[in-house]
């Protein structure tokens, strides 16, 4: 434990950590010290020098953000001089910063303004012209700049390179005309970009998603959780007039620090597209809920006289409590454990339920080493990328990278091996804990295989091994807890576990098969087979997200009767009987759960357009017309069922998200599953270059589905229909960065623009996932042909 001191401010003894910021440390005694230039995520630099302060013994006056507490100090904060000081910094600062708050976009919530009210002169006695610039300047897609609004300092510089790794925006000039600014043809392309809005202390930086649309009196705020991606971020959410204008991150310990990605920052903007489905269709006529609900019931109804088979696709965008009344009505209602909230792109459904000792983000600050055999993390899962990053730069942590695509992390990696199989335990340090971050890192992998490896390893490190399985699907892990895998009955349980299915049968009033389920893929082949009488999609397009097109539209079309339960019509709308508008993230209460397994609150503070509903309200409205008693009327009365059937969610109950505490989730506990590799096959470890061009798909940050792409501020930040190659593959075959070529990838065929990238692998073209074009069929194997266009 850190050593505790005491120190004295204006005459009052506060506690303090040892080597604390004095700054920090009179502000959790109740002293508030103002400040511009400081933030407790940045690294300290005194600049603005609003902080000064009188400490005794140290000549002058010190800045507060610079100087560590040390027991028995005496501080001053509120003498003659430190007023002066004070005055003085704030009387400089505005002899050119405009003065018509009104008008600026911080207006109301700026702490210039504030700050100037309390600490400042009162009056300038400055009367000169202020001096003007154009305004305002686009230094990012996301981002705009007024520049006679900067103060300097400093904190979106800092913010861009110390948190991000991203420097690119710094100040320019010198003096007076000091002002902050991009580099000549490396333009502010980053993924944290809206961080720096969220951290500059005036209205120079700005959204332009949130520009001029909303007042901060104006708008309603509630406190919730990201779900673009399975980290868990917390932020808050704002809406004026039932239409979300701004969401910015709350600074929660256990996750995001107050960072987040720009896709999770700005992606509320689909909530409130036009384009979102307002009420049941069959086909393309509209129909009430009450004929839709009669509809699915009389289908199931006739399922469940003749023995038929039902099938769900889906869940990983519902919060737990939709997913737990999805898994409950497949197994009660229509007696089947062929549900998937994976579509073949994640890993074992009961390899990351039954992980015993899951590693939590914290604990990658505090490991010897961490081995990441995963996607791209700033791709995929971009704030556990500033996590991971924050433990090992500086060589904090050893980072020990096992296959994948180069990243930005691989600058730190102490080593790096071209595939998982081809990593030696032997290069991790003897003594000290080890977090093993592992996920799919191509669409096409055989993740059988890279969970079992992942387990081994574990294994052989004994009890100092943590291991973390990364799903990038928003509620992917809440969902896969909540029984949404053919394998797993909710509360991170087999479905053939006897206990489990005892206390789930006499709490639900009802039986359901003992068998494990099919999966995504299997389903869609049993449906391709005639097989599938009812097919409900759940927020899932698997003619989009499939790696086999083919064997999707043949699933769609075979299946006898399709339920699509969505936010917007997809591909696979067109192939639906039923059509039925859902309502999503902001509009629902519930919780999630993320990659450690924290189950964090999500909160409603929007409407959901038209007739749009929750999904468990279609769920239970089924069971009731067919006179089934099946609860999970409210979220709250979902979640204490889930408490009571669940073991692994015993202690997740509502009063454990009340107060300050409860913003950081709890802790769900390990489940009894195991997994076991069936077989004895292990990751490839890396091949030799061959003649052709292995062929990986794999996701970026921005891509064209279907949120994405009703999100005007992200839906043209995706790459496009790309191809990357590494610079000595494309200079092999004569391309250059630009060129249009045609790629064959068995019989189909696309067209598409090569990158040259140097995180690219050698003799391996990558191509992003879901931008536009028809996904491909993909195995480990799968090889591409590029040809090059005629100009």
């Amino acid at each position: 434990m850190a050593e505790q001191v005491t120190i004295q401010v204006d005459g009052q003894p506060i506690e303090a950590t040892a080597g604390e910021l004095l700054i920090a440390a009179c502000e959790k005694g109740g002293v508030y010290i103002p400040r511009f230039c400081w933030h407790p995520r940045l690294r300290s630099v005194a600049m603005c020098r609003m902080c000064l302060v009188e400490v005794e013994g140290m000549r002058g006056l010190q800045p507060a953000c610079y100087v560590p507490v040390a027991d028995g100090m005496e501080v001053r904060t509120e003498t003659a001089a430190v007023k002066k000081a004070q005055e003085g910094v704030l009387e400089f600062l505005l002899i050119n910063h405009p003065l018509d708050c009104p008008v600026c976009d911080r207006g109301g919530e700026c702490p210039l303004q504030d700050q100037t009210l309390a600490f400042g002169p009162g009056e300038s006695r400055f009367v000169e012209e202020k001096r003007h610039f154009e305004k305002p300047i686009a230094i990012s897609d996301l981002v705009l700049l007024d520049r006679e609004r900067c103060i300097q300092c400093g904190r979106c510089v800092r913010a861009a390179s110390e948190v991000a790794g991203d420097p690119l925006i710094d100040f320019s000039y010198r003096g007076n005309d000091t002002q902050i600014t991009t580099f000549p043809d490396e333009p502010f392309k980053s993924y944290f970009s809206g961080n720096t809005v969220q951290v500059c202390p005036v209205g120079a930086l700005t959204a332009a998603p949130y520009r001029f649309k909303a007042r901060p009196w104006d708008v309603s705020s509630v406190e919730t959780t990201c779900t673009a991606c399975s980290v868990g971020c917390r932020g808050v959410l704002q809406q004026t007039r039932n239409t979300p204008v701004r969401f910015f991150g709350a600074d929660i310990e256990a996750t995001n620090w107050g960072w987040l990605c720009d896709k999770g920052r700005f992606g509320y903007e689909y909530v409130s597209h036009p384009d979102r489905l307002t009420r049941p269709t069959k086909g393309r006529v509209p129909v009430t809920w009450a004929e839709a609900i009669d509809e699915v019931a009389d289908r199931v109804e006739d399922l469940r006289a003749g023995g038929g088979a039902a099938a769900a696709i889906g869940g990983a965008r519902l919060t737990n409590e939709e997913a737990y009344a999805l898994s409950k009505f497949m197994r009660v209602v229509c007696s089947t454990n062929d549900v998937d909230c994976q579509l073949d792109d994640g890993l074992p459904g009961a390899f990351v339920a039954g992980t015993q000792q899951r590693a939590t983000v914290a604990d990658l600050a505090g490991a010897a080493a961490i081995v990441l055999a995963a996607p791209d993390l700033k791709e995929e899962l971009p704030v556990l990328y500033l996590r991971v990053r924050d433990a090992v730069v500086g060589g904090k942590v050893a980072l020990h990278v096992a296959g994948g695509r180069q990243s930005g992390l691989d600058r730190f990696a102490t080593t790096r091996v071209a595939a998982a199989a081809d990593f030696d335990a032997a290069a991790l340090p003897a003594e000290g804990d080890v977090v093993v971050v592992v996920g799919r890192q191509h669409l096409g992998q055989d993740t059988e295989a890279l969970a079992a490896w992942a387990q081994g390893l574990v294994a052989s490190l004994g009890g100092r091994a943590r291991l973390m399985p990364v799903l990038r699907r928003a509620n992917a892990h809440g969902a896969l807890d909540m029984g949404l895998s053919p394998e797993l009955l909710p509360g991170r349980v087999a479905v053939h576990d006897h206990q489990a299915r005892e206390r789930l049968s006499a709490r639900w009033a009802g039986s359901f098969p003992l068998e494990a389920g099919r999966d995504t893929r299997a389903i869609l082949e049993a449906a391709a087979a005639g097989r599938i009488d009812i097919l409900f999609l759940v927020g899932a397009d698997p003619l989009a997200d499939l790696c086999d097109p083919d064997l999707a539209l043949r699933g769609l079309e075979g299946a006898r009767y399709v339920v699509v339960i969505d936010l917007f019509r997809t591909a696979a709308s067109a192939h639906a009987d039923l059509v039925l508008p859902a309502a999503g993230w902001g509009e629902v209460d519930g919780t999630v759960t993320n990659i450690e397994g924290r189950v964090q609150r999500v909160a409603a503070n929007v409407v959901a357009p038209g007739q749009a509903a929750s999904d468990a309200q279609l769920f239970r409205e089924v069971a009731e017309a067919l006179g089934i008693e099946f609860g999970c009327g409210t979220p709250q009365a979902t979640m204490a069922e889930i408490a009571e059937v669940a073991p692994a969610y015993a202690g997740v109950k509502a009063s454990a998200f009340r107060g300050r505490a409860g913003r950081e989730g709890v802790l769900a506990t390990p489940g009894s599953v195991t997994w076991t590799l069936v077989g004895d096959a292990q990751p490839a470890p890396s091949a030799a270059p061959g003649d052709g061009l292995a062929l990986r798909v794999g996701r970026r940050l921005y891509d064209r589905g279907t949120l994405v792409s009703h999100c005007p501020s992200l839906a043209e930040l995706g790459p496009g229909t790309v191809v990357c190659l590494h610079p000595d593959t494309a200079a092999a075959r004569g391309l250059r960065d630009g060129d249009k070529v045609v790629a064959t990838v068995g019989e189909a065929t696309f067209e598409a623009a090569v990158v040259v990238d140097a995180a690219a692998v050698a003799d391996v073209a990558f191509v992003p996932h879901a931008q536009g074009g028809d996904p491909l069929h993909l195995d480990a194997s799968t090889t591409v042909a590029l040809t090059k266009r005629a100009s």
